[in-house]
């Protein structure tokens, strides 16, 4: 017997879409964050709202909550009838919640690795699994490490969505994410989340709120460690150089170098191995960066930024193309064409092993400031292949750009 959904159908009324605008929607949403083209249609969608349809593929479940922007599937009246709940009274075990960090952990990994892109399927599906065992029976000495697990990925899950260039989604997750650090009563996995926020924020056009995050996560400063108090300070200068104050970037950067200089991995936790010295270069020369691309501390840009390149490993190659790509926009406004040049074909020719929205935010930068230098055969010839190329995650951006 099906049963009709009339959450979806309400929802879509709400917001005075036809089923073939729905259809077309998702079709677009399908496109533009996985690169595969889709043809769902009028009679599809009918499909869902009359019930026969309970439970779509992911891809399109991910395109219906975007369009909805809802936070999960149950909200537009989906349900997985093959799904095996977990048994009534069988409470949580020490297993579980070790099981959920280690698929934090290695879902981290190949983002750093492959981009936010990488596994999106997987880690959502590991995300609610980690929901469900939220609301099962869970003994009183294990609940703080339960949220504390949780916590930890739904923070991989919303980074994973920051990374694909889903803000709203990442934002619930990321939200999701400190409610549990606050109700696990760790303030590392606190820090560690609002860094992400203030990151996050900043990156997206709202940098007030990124700078409010980050001091946020500096709230009793005196429990964090001082390689989590640099990342932090680090995120505060990337705030105040985006709303280009110039002398907040600075004295932030340098507290940010001071906390640094005092970390020790042995004191933090392990996710935050990440922010080894590559990392740290790496954030507060973006901050530096800002500022050298309107002439000011260009030479101390360059150099922090340089240190990143060189520091970054094959495990963290999306790290080292955005280094690499802020070089090169650092060499195209100095007028260092050649470099530039050089720099963005290599990160073309390595595209399709990292996929990463963040990445194509900085090609496109890029190619913006190569606009200018046009007139230069290796340019023109460079923004031949940013065009030619096209990668599906900024085929409709660049389109729009050269229309």
């Amino acid at each position: 017997m099906t049963v009709r959904n009339t959450r979806l159908r309400t929802a879509r009324e709400q917001a005075g879409l036809t089923r073939d605008e729905l259809a077309e929607l998702v079709n677009a949403h399908v496109w533009n964050i996985h690169g595969r083209q889709v043809e769902i249609d009028a009679n599809y969608v009918g499909k869902l709202e009359r019930g026969v349809i309970c439970w779509p593929s992911e891809d399109y479940r991910e395109a219906l909550r975007a369009v909805f922007r809802a936070a999960e599937d149950g909200e537009l009246g989906f349900r997985n009838t093959r799904k095996a709940e977990r048994p009534a009274g069988i409470a949580v075990t020490s297993w579980d919640i070790a099981q959920i960090g280690k698929t934090a952990e290695m879902f981290t990994e190949l983002q750093h690795t492959y981009g936010g892109w990488s596994m999106r399927e997987l880690v959502t599906a590991g995300m609610r699994q980690a929901e469900h065992l939220l609301q099962a029976s869970c003994p009183d000495d294990l609940r703080a490490s339960l949220h504390h697990a949780v916590a930890q990925l739904a923070h991989t899950t919303g980074f994973s969505a920051f990374d694909a260039g889903e803000h709203d989604v990442a934002r619930r997750y990321f939200d999701f994410a400190l409610r549990c650090a606050e109700e696990s009563g760790d303030w590392h996995i606190r820090a560690y989340v609002l860094s992400s926020l203030a990151r996050q924020a900043t990156w997206s056009g709202d940098a007030d709120a990124g700078l409010t995050f980050a001091e946020r996560g500096l709230v009793r400063a005196d429990r964090l460690t001082a390689t989590e108090r640099a990342m932090l300070h680090a995120a505060r200068a990337r705030a105040f150089a985006a709303m280009r104050d110039v002398q907040g970037t600075i004295d932030a950067v340098g507290v940010a170098d001071e906390h640094f200089e005092r970390s020790s991995p042995a004191e933090d936790q392990p996710w935050m191995a990440y922010y080894d010295r590559a990392q740290h270069c790496g954030d507060t020369g973006a901050a530096l960066v800002e500022l050298a691309l309107r002439g000011d501390r260009v030479d101390e840009a360059r150099e922090r930024i340089s240190t990143a390149v060189a520091g970054h490993g094959e495990n963290r190659a999306r790290s080292r193309l955005l280094a690499r790509l802020l070089l090169a926009r650092l060499a195209m406004a100095e007028g260092e064409v050649a470099e530039a040049v050089t720099i963005g074909s290599d990160v073309l020719g390595v595209f399709d092993s990292v996929r990463s929205r963040r990445v194509v935010d900085q090609l496109l930068l890029l190619d913006e400031l190569a606009a200018e230098w046009q007139h230069v055969p290796a340019v023109q010839r460079f923004r031949g292949q940013v065009y030619a190329a096209r990668p599906p995650q900024c085929r409709r951006a660049i389109d729009q750009r050269t229309a």
